[in-house]
């Protein structure tokens, strides 16, 4: 990754990097990097998904459902930050800090969603790009959840991550929490959301996520 930027050889790339783990030379070139946050209460539905569907177990994904696999277990790891990439709060507070710089874009994808066309013109004035307007609702109407997930070649991990017929790709709708976490669950996690809100200086995140 690091090298890539190095040598000028990656147009674009994907991380799940904390800000401060990213390579120096990625502050050092003024690279652009687009931050797109989530609603944490639909992160743990989609991890259970995820991880209910990777087949392949030398990644250790089940660990973050814990023995029962129940929404409410996986609250708990959630909470305790025993998942992937560790701890939520940490994790998007280390880019919520960056949010202002000027090569940085940090933006929700509840915003995103409802919003598709207009923050694909931001994304593309952000990246210093010009688009008519046949180009918006062309990039638009390609990357709606329905056309991504029928696109093969990026629409699955293949047979030896995921059960057979599973796509990487699933609702892609916000909040889809509503639907399956009971009212203890929610109740649990928003005051350890609050909290830890409050802890960071992060209340305006919220408005983020509506």
């Amino acid at each position: 990754f690091a090298s890539n930027i190095r040598e000028g050889t990656f147009r674009t790339a994907k991380t799940h990097l904390q800000y401060h783990f990213m390579p120096d030379d990625v502050q050092h070139k003024n690279v652009k990097m687009l931050y797109v946050v989530r609603d944490p209460r639909d992160v743990i539905i989609s991890i259970k998904h995820f991880v209910n569907d990777f087949t392949d177990s030398r990644f250790g994904f089940r660990r973050q459902l814990g023995e029962s696999g129940t929404y409410s277990e996986a609250i708990d790891n959630f909470i305790k930050g025993n998942v992937c990439k560790g701890d939520w709060f940490d994790f998007t507070h280390s880019w919520w800090k960056r949010r202002n710089d000027p090569n940085v874009l940090f933006y929700s994808y509840e915003q995103m969603a409802a919003e598709p066309a207009v923050y694909v013109s931001k994304i593309a004035q952000f990246c210093e790009y010009t688009l008519t307007g046949e180009e918006v609702a062309g990039v638009t109407a390609a990357t709606t959840v329905t056309r991504v997930r029928e696109a093969t070649s990026v629409g699955h991990f293949g047979e030896d991550f995921t059960k057979e017929g599973d796509k990487f790709f699933r609702k892609g709708v916000s909040g889809g929490w509503k639907d399956v976490l009971s009212e203890e669950d929610v109740m649990k996690f928003d005051e350890y959301y609050w909290r830890r809100l409050r802890e960071l200086d992060m209340l305006e995140l919220d408005s983020y996520l509506k």
